[in-house]
């Protein structure tokens, strides 16, 4: 079986390919399938509605079986935030959009320092790791407890959409560790590895896809599939 990942997002696509491929199935990029169309504006309230609204604009352009995810990180000190905003929890709060700073203690104080915080080396997915170590910076360890969140909608013609949740706990460090994964990999510790203090990018490919949440919603997504 062959399946069309709905995202342009490399690391996503390789971790993707490396799940789906323990259940025989092969996943393909957008430009592999020759869809050319851009994403959709992530306008859903929920990760559910935001995956399946990308796998329905990939699966209108190709007709083919396609998966898309919507994924981010639930901070418990933040009230939830960043979640659905977590890829775009720097650039919000730069742009002072609803939401502001998620929850920081100023936002004027914060909103100062962007400048600072995004020219400094890594990119945007270093630049929401600085925004989130500078939200907790007064947060104690036993209080920044979050979640990472991955729903995964999956589309194939003549059947309904299908929409699974998959959550994996752990807590905030207060720096970066680790030079795999991507995102807020470096700054997540599973619980599963919390007396070894272990971030998600310090574990293997196999480690992490072993208990992530893109790796359990996946499976749980395998077995409505059989189900069918």
């Amino acid at each position: 079986m062959r399946v069309v990942a709905a995202t342009g997002n490399s690391h996503k696509i390789t971790e993707l390919r490396s799940l789906f491929g323990s259940f025989g199935v092969e996943v393909v990029s957008k430009r592999e399938a020759g869809v050319t169309a851009p994403d959709p504006e992530e306008t859903g309230v929920t990760f559910e509605e935001n995956a399946i609204a990308k796998a329905q604009a990939v699966f209108a352009c190709c007709g083919e079986a396609t998966v898309a995810d919507d994924s981010g990180l639930e901070v418990d000190a933040l009230g939830g935030d960043p979640g659905i905003y977590s890829a775009r929890f720097f650039e919000m709060s730069a742009r002072g959009m609803p939401g502001g700073i998620f929850g920081a203690e100023s936002d004027d104080e914060v909103n100062d320092e962007m400048p600072a915080l995004f020219k400094q080396d890594g990119g945007v997915d270093a630049a929401n790791n600085r925004l989130l170590l500078r939200c907790l910076k007064d947060v104690p360890p036993e209080s920044r407890t979050a979640r990472f969140v991955c729903a995964i909608a999956f589309i194939e013609s003549g059947k309904e959409p299908l929409a699974i949740r998959g959550v994996c706990e752990g807590r905030i460090a207060d720096r970066p560790s680790g030079t795999e994964g991507f995102g807020y990999d470096p700054l997540f510790i599973p619980d599963e590895y919390a007396s070894e203090g272990l971030t998600f990018a310090q574990l293997t490919e196999a480690d992490k896809n072993r208990i992530s949440h893109r790796g359990r919603a996946l499976a749980l997504l395998a077995e409505k599939l059989r189900a069918r």
